[in-house]
C-alpha cells in the first residue's frame, strides 16, 4: 500500500481488552504518503480530531505534520528530512495515549497519563533529542507512579550516547 487518504472518516476502535484482539496485516511501502482531513477517532469514549500528512515513514526520508485536537487542546508531531537527516517536534498534550495501540504488553499501562514535547535530530552520525515528560498519577497491578514531570536530553554519536534526566522525583509507592 502506498496511498492513505481519509476525509471526514469516523473511525472507531473497538474495545478489545476483554477478548484476543483481532490480527490485521497491512504492508506499507516505505515511501507511502498518509493524509487526514478532519479525521474523527474514537475508542473507550475519547475521541480526537486528526489533520494532516505524512511522506514516506523512513528515517531520513519522512516529512510532513500531522495535528491532533483532543477535547480543545492540540498536539502535533512535525518532521522534516532531507535524505539523510530527519529533524522532529513532538508535542502531545497529557492524555493516556497507549489506550490507541493494540499491543497486548501494553495492556496494564494503557490507562498512564502522560505528555511529552520534544526537539530532535537524527543523523547517521548520531541523534540528538531534548525535551520534557509529564506524567499523571498512574496504577499498573501493585505499582503506582505518583504525579511528575522533569526534562531529559539525549545524544548520541559514534556508538556512545548519554542521557541527563532533570528534575524527576521518586515516585514509586
Amino acid at each position: 500500500m502506498s496511498n492513505i487518504h481519509l476525509e471526514e472518516a469516523n473511525i472507531l476502535l473497538a474495545d478489545h481488552s476483554a477478548q484476543k484482539m483481532p490480527k490485521l496485516k497491512i504492508n506499507l511501502d516505505k515511501n507511502i504518503s498518509i493524509s487526514f482531513y478532519d479525521t474523527s477517532l474514537e475508542h473507550l469514549g475519547s475521541e480526537m480530531l486528526i489533520n494532516g500528512q505524512l511522506n514516506s515513514l523512513t528515517p531520513g526520508l519522512a516529512n510532513g505534520q500531522i495535528n491532533i485536537n483532543h477535547h480543545g487542546k492540540i498536539s502535533n508531531f512535525s518532521i522534516d528530512s532531507d535524505g539523510e537527516d530527519s529533524h522532529f517536534l513532538i508535542n502531545l498534550n497529557t492524555l493516556d495515549w497507549l489506550k490507541f495501540f493494540s499491543n497486548d504488553y501494553l495492556s496494564s499501562s494503557k490507562t498512564m497519563q502522560f505528555g511529552i514535547n520534544a526537539l530532535g535530530s537524527l543523523t547517521p552520525k548520531g541523534s540528538s533529542i531534548k525535551g520534557s515528560l509529564n506524567l499523571d498519577k498512574s496504577s499498573f497491578s501493585s505499582l503506582t507512579l505518583k504525579k511528575n514531570y522533569g526534562s531529559f536530553s539525549f545524544q548520541s554519536q559514534d556508538g556512545l550516547f548519554y542521557l541527563v534526566i532533570k528534575k524527576f522525583f521518586t515516585s514509586i509507592c
